[in-house]
């Protein structure tokens, strides 16, 4: 699904939030649907500066998710970034949620990249494994399969029953060796 936003800003900054019910009841239904079990993607979209970021965070905020259940991943403007930038801060809390068997079940046949793109599960992956060069052709296919199947995994056994939200914020800015 797919949700434009193609009107003008939202006026009074900061703590008034003005219009966008559209945009909020969408956002609504498709978390409706991941409480009943049926998870998915959706996309905010519109131009620079007309309150996209600011859209999801009024609507999470009245949604009152409990702060551990919303994964956010930024994508700055810059080019030397490391692949797959944005999924690393949900990735880390993600496995945070898991133990370590689960965890190395989750990661079996990509404990080494996942251990380069989440240092803090390093010694939880692959203790004293050495560094290695970011996953190319069918091992980035493995790893990208991994990474969903670590999400889905954790989310499924992370604590409270809320549905786990991932915000990739900025994705306009990732180049292709980011995502």
């Amino acid at each position: 699904m797919k949700i434009g936003l193609d009107g003008h800003a939202s006026e009074g900054g900061g703590a008034v939030f003005v219009g966008r019910e559209r945009e909020l009841e969408g956002l609504g239904a498709a978390l409706a649907r991941a409480h009943g079990g049926r998870g998915g993607l959706l996309m905010v979209s519109g131009p620079p500066g007309i309150g996209k970021t600011r859209t999801v965070e009024e609507f999470l905020a009245r949604q009152g998710l409990a702060p551990e259940r919303v994964l956010w991943g930024r994508c700055p403007d810059r080019a030397d970034l490391p692949p797959f930038w944005p999924w690393r801060r949900p990735l880390r809390a993600c496995a945070a949620w898991v133990d370590d068997a689960a965890l190395r079940a989750l990661a079996s046949g990509v404990e080494q990249p996942l251990a380069e793109l989440v240092p803090a599960v390093r010694a939880r992956l692959a203790p004293g494994a050495e560094r290695s060069e970011a996953p190319a052709g069918e091992d980035r296919l493995m790893l990208l399969a991994a990474l969903a199947e670590l999400l889905l995994g954790a989310a499924a056994g992370a604590p409270g029953a809320e549905p786990v939200v991932v915000v990739l914020d900025d994705l306009h800015w990732a180049n292709s060796g980011a995502t």
